[in-house]
């Protein structure tokens, strides 16, 4: 594919762009209409709409993650994936209103918004002063606060560093960024630990684990870094333009190796520790996960999830080429998809078990089409390599190189 002039590289240059806000009305409607659905079937429409919204959010915070990780460590591949990681999660404005649904609806998912059930049971009403309808609300509008604020500094220096001539702004501006990533990964780190506790351990409310915000923070970089390449293809084909080198793609294959094997690897301990414990506080969240026909999804990731993406990407010349590792990445997409339906489905209402409900796909469909359409909105709005990083240059190594000075 040929290289095209930098300023050629935006979406707003061609028509592609203009296709995903079809898709956005699409799932608006989609959206409308399973809120409407929800007065006649309450429960299986907004779990539906959970898990929905749970996946979404984990991309866009997993895209937030990764830019700020970019930022500290300076490397080459953010280059690549900075304005990806800007867009996914510059649809989090977007998600903080989607996600009013779930508040208003709490009482139809999580036994400690049910007054019937939380008044019954002691370990509830032991735990009411921390996870209440009012607690969880304020929690999460702090942390879309914090999210969106970390998102908007380093955006708007993103840009203003686009446009700065003065190579020493330049360099103030990479530092500023730098800053603020430095300072925003732990808050990340944080937030999504309370916020899984929040919206989907809860859903199992006598379950504890210490492990669990890792293993979601690790399915959101997992998630983001494959959307990333699933996207970086669509857009190189789109525009005719080569935003990637070899090189590049090589470190993204190397990162969704990374961060799949990290995301098995927190399944696995947190796994273990239970299995220690054998507790009947322990073992129950499991219990409805490796029984029935959930076993066999428990099973399909193992083997299917992590197996053969693990194996392809040992590979140099697959990770090397942008067709071979977006189909790997779309692979591994997929089955971010099935391991958040597995992690939330199964906690049924009343201690029961789960099940797949008709809706499942229409919501993921409907939020995944306003997330796609306020993506490709944010990445139409600046050139998909970024300008100043450009002529920064890189050495040898991969490190961006900024006034004479390796970003480390």
């Amino acid at each position: 594919m040929s290289e095209m002039p930098i300023h050629d590289l935006n979406l707003r240059r061609h028509n592609a762009w203009r296709y995903t806000m079809g898709v956005g009305i699409v799932g608006g409607v989609l959206v409308v209409s399973l809120l409407i659905s929800a007065i006649f079937w309450p429960h299986a429409v907004m779990r539906s709409y959970l898990f929905a919204y749970v996946f979404w959010l984990n991309i866009s915070l997993g895209g937030l993650g990764w830019l700020m990780l970019a930022h500290v460590t300076g490397g080459a591949w953010g280059r690549t994936t900075r304005r990806f990681a800007e867009a996914a999660a510059g649809a989090l404005p977007l998600l903080a209103i989607l996600g009013l649904p779930l508040i208003f609806a709490a009482s139809h998912l999580y036994a400690w918004a049910d007054p019937a059930e939380w008044q019954a049971d002691p370990v509830l009403t032991y735990r009411r002063p921390w996870i209440s309808t009012p607690w969880v609300a304020g929690r999460a509008a702090l942390a879309f606060a914090l999210w969106i604020g970390l998102w908007t500094l380093l955006r708007r220096a993103s840009i203003a560093q686009d446009q700065a001539t003065d190579p020493a702004d330049q360099l103030r501006l990479g530092q500023k960024m730098r800053s603020i990533g430095s300072v925003g990964l732990p808050v990340l780190f944080v937030t999504v630990f309370l916020l899984s506790v929040d919206w989907i351990m809860s859903l199992e409310p006598h379950w504890i684990s210490s492990v669990f915000g890792l293993v979601i923070l690790m399915g959101q970089a997992t998630g983001s870094i494959a959307l990333t390449i699933i996207a970086l293809y669509l857009v190189e084909h789109a525009t005719g333009g080569s935003i990637a080198s070899p090189d590049r793609l090589h470190d993204l294959g190397k990162l969704l190796l990374t961060s799949l094997v990290l995301w098995a690897y927190m399944n696995f301990a947190q796994y273990l520790v239970q299995w220690m414990g054998q507790t009947q506080e322990d073992i129950h969240w499991y219990v409805h996960r490796l029984h029935g026909a959930w076993s066999w999804v428990g099973a399909a990731e193992c083997a299917l999830g992590l197996g053969v993406p693990l194996v392809l990407l040992l590979s140099r010349p697959l990770k090397r080429s942008l067709k071979s590792l977006t189909m790997v990445a779309i692979w591994v997409f997929v089955m971010r998809v099935v391991d958040v339906l597995w992690t939330i489905a199964p906690s049924g209402p009343h201690g029961e078990v789960g099940t797949v409900y008709w809706s499942d796909l229409p919501a993921w469909l409907g939020i995944g089409g306003v997330w796609t359409a306020a993506m490709a909105w944010h990445l139409s709005r600046a050139p998909l390599r970024p300008l100043a990083y450009l002529t920064s240059g890189a050495n040898v190594t991969g490190l961006i190189v900024e006034g004479g000075v390796h970003a480390r």
